[in-house]
């Protein structure tokens, strides 16, 4: 049973990550096209979601010959290790990912003591100059 628990879960998130950078490289993405991303830039960015399961599955592969410690539900087989490391991979961008969206919406609406002083000025100097216009 736990076998199959890591079939269902596991592979088709690396499936899925994958399916990120089909689509990024046949539809393409609107927002990283530019003259600035041409030629192995595009490349590099059109399979950034796939560079992390790929330092997984190495470290996978390089840590099953020296033995660093795998998950009992993976096994202890060649494939188990480079599932679950190319898995541990997959996370760390999703993870990644939400942080950083996360720091930046936050970074986004914080208006800090200066933000509001400034916008306090700007308030009383338009009213100061209404009533210059209207006096």
């Amino acid at each position: 049973m736990q076998d199959w628990l890591i079939i269902l879960g596991v592979v088709p998130f690396i499936i899925g990550m994958c399916g990120q950078v089909v689509r990024n490289v046949v539809l393409g993405n609107k927002r990283r096209e530019s003259d600035a991303h041409s030629g192995w830039r595009r490349i590099y960015w059109a399979t950034l979601p796939l560079h992390a399961l790929a330092v997984g599955a190495w470290t996978g592969l390089i840590g099953y010959k020296y033995g660093l410690p795998v998950p009992q539900a993976f096994g202890d087989t060649l494939a188990g290790s480079i599932l679950a490391y190319t898995t541990s991979g997959g996370i760390s961008v999703v993870g990644y990912d939400a942080i950083v969206k996360t720091i930046r919406r936050m970074l986004e609406t914080y208006k800090g003591p200066a933000d509001s002083q400034q916008a306090q000025r700007r308030v009383s100097d338009t009213s100061d100059s209404m009533q210059d216009r209207t006096g």
